[in-house]
């Protein structure tokens, strides 16, 4: 049987001290010829400890279409007295009908436990015995800490300047955000950018929903996203949607973008969308 889901991490490790919490996201793809609904859950490996590890409720069932790609999080929190080590973990994400036949299992992700003292903040004591910066190579300096700035993808965040130079602070779900790639970045999964289309060259896609009919297949992500007369990178048909607005054909019906219901159709003369504006409040 081919492979039900690709399960891709955030990162290939994660780096804490004890005591904190993070969150590392994968992102889960369906490979199924069918719409599936799914529950994903955690499984620790070795010495690692599953009450650490936590995904929110209204993420762990997500139902997947065709080639439909979501994001999965999962909460890790470190007890404050635990011993340096690795503690590795991976995430199963299987079918709610049928979890003994259809499953995946991401590769394992180890947390990296190594307690760090934290540094005096040296810039002070240089401030306080009056050593003066001048401008220009403040600025030098400020320019060389900016420019080698990393943030692990995924990382929440406030605004842009929390995350790395590579990056934007992007809100992927209401009311959370997270560090995700620039458009042009190297990527290995559409989650990790901040457009939510990782390109076949690996490379994030531009992130502003423009479109040009030259680089379609560059700018809108296939099967998902079409690059409509608006140059705007809208989705197609079959996709889920709640406005007009938002298809590349102009037309929302029964939930999802399709080509005029009524078009072909007699007695709906040559302005078929008036018609039915008109008349499906009374039919739908």
């Amino acid at each position: 049987m081919p492979r039900a889901f690709d399960i891709t991490p955030s990162a290939p490790k994660v780096k804490m001290n004890s005591g904190e919490t993070a969150e590392v996201a994968f992102t889960v793809s369906n490979k199924l010829p069918r719409t599936i609904r799914t529950r994903a859950h955690v499984r620790p490996d070795g010495e690692t400890d599953g009450g650490w590890l936590v995904i929110p409720p209204d993420k762990a069932e997500p139902e997947l279409a065709v080639d439909e790609t979501k994001l999965i999080t999962v909460k890790v929190q470190l007890p404050a007295k635990l011993k340096d080590g690795t503690y590795p973990f991976h995430i199963v994400v299987s079918s709610l009908a049928e979890p003994d036949e259809i499953y995946a299992e991401s590769a394992p992700v180890p947390i990296i436990v190594k307690h760090v003292e934290r540094k005096f903040p040296w810039w002070i004591a240089i401030l306080a015995a009056g050593v003066v910066v001048v401008a220009g190579g403040a600025f030098g300096l400020a320019k060389v800490m900016g420019k080698h700035k990393s943030v692990p993808v995924g990382t929440n965040c406030a605004a842009d300047a929390t995350c790395g130079t590579d990056q934007k602070c992007i809100e992927f779900r209401p009311g959370s955000k997270a560090c995700l790639l620039k458009p042009e970045q190297a990527c290995a999964g559409d989650a990790l950018c901040s457009s939510g289309y990782c390109r076949a060259d690996h490379k994030c896609a531009r992130d502003d929903g423009a479109c040009t009919a030259a680089t379609v297949a560059q700018d809108c992500h296939p099967g998902m996203l079409v690059c409509a007369a608006s140059n705007k990178c809208l989705l197609a048909n079959g996709q889920k949607c709640t406005q007009p607005t938002e298809c590349a054909a102009g037309y929302c019906f029964g939930g999802a973008c399709a080509n005029c219901p009524l078009c072909g159709l007699p007695h709906f003369g040559t302005e078929p969308l008036k018609s039915f504006q008109r008349f499906q409040g009374a039919h739908w």
